[in-house]
């Protein structure tokens, strides 16, 4: 993944930082221009599917944690069958988690920080 230089906050900086040393998602992720001139927000998408895309925000969310908002190739479709759009207030490492699964990205990187689990 080339990642273009931006002005972004740390904790895009960061997310940034996972992405570009992720297996396999150089092959199919791009930063999009749409929110370059955003500080708080990214876009990313799949070049090979162009309504496939992902809108990561900071803005109104607990400081280290993540906003997105995900676009499908059939939005009113994704909709209706109750997919959900949105998540706010996500750690890392579950928004790692639901971009891979959201992209389709096989090995995502190893690494990558864990999603705490709750106490049983």
């Amino acid at each position: 993944m080339v990642l273009p230089t931006l002005n972004k906050y740390r904790a895009l900086e960061r997310l940034l930082g996972v992405l570009a040393n992720w297996k396999n998602a150089s092959d199919c992720l791009e930063v999009s221009d749409r929110w370059q001139a955003d500080e708080q927000a990214l876009g990313l998408c799949k070049p090979s599917e162009p309504g496939l895309a992902a809108f990561v925000f900071t803005y109104a969310q607990d400081t280290g944690r993540y906003g997105v908002h995900l676009e499908y190739p059939d939005q009113l479709q994704a909709f209706q069958s109750g997919v959900p759009l949105s998540y706010e207030n996500l750690e890392l490492g579950r928004l790692i988690e639901m971009l891979a699964v959201h992209f389709d990205i096989p090995d995502r990187l190893a690494d990558a920080p864990p999603t705490p689990r709750a106490p049983a």
